[in-house]
């Protein structure tokens, strides 16, 4: 690539440093920009080094654990798919209400809610 210099391996303090960098969650080109590295080289020592490569998308910390969308659609105590789970935080669900909360339930709660404020208008008062 122009504007590119190559470089040998990258060495074993390169690689814990990249590795550190990545599970505080900057992203493969951070990584590479900070240390000088080109994105692809990093992801292969990354993944040599064990480290499970995650979609950087968004990360949600819930239960005190943060992980990305994809990580928490495939943790156990999450009851909806990846895609489900990506449409709740795009229409701004809480991370915990998005992780935790069944498929379909919404549509219940949403409904009662909607009854309990309607009867509450017509209390009357006297």
């Amino acid at each position: 690539m122009p504007g590119m210099r190559a470089r040998g391996p990258m060495s074993d303090r390169e690689v814990r440093r990249a590795v550190q960098l990545y599970e505080e969650g900057y992203s493969l080109g951070s990584i590479g920009r900070a240390l000088e590295r080109h994105g692809e080289t990093i992801r292969q020592r990354l993944l040599a080094a064990g480290v499970q490569m995650r979609h950087r998308s968004v990360l949600l910390t819930v239960w005190g654990e943060t992980k990305c969308v994809a990580e928490w659609a495939r943790d156990p105590r999450c009851p909806v798919n990846e895609d489900t789970l990506r449409q709740r935080v795009s229409a701004g669900w809480d991370p915990q209400r998005a992780v935790q909360q069944p498929w379909g339930i919404r549509c219940v709660l949403d409904a009662r809610a909607a009854a309990a404020a309607a009867a509450a208008e017509f209390v009357d008062d006297d």
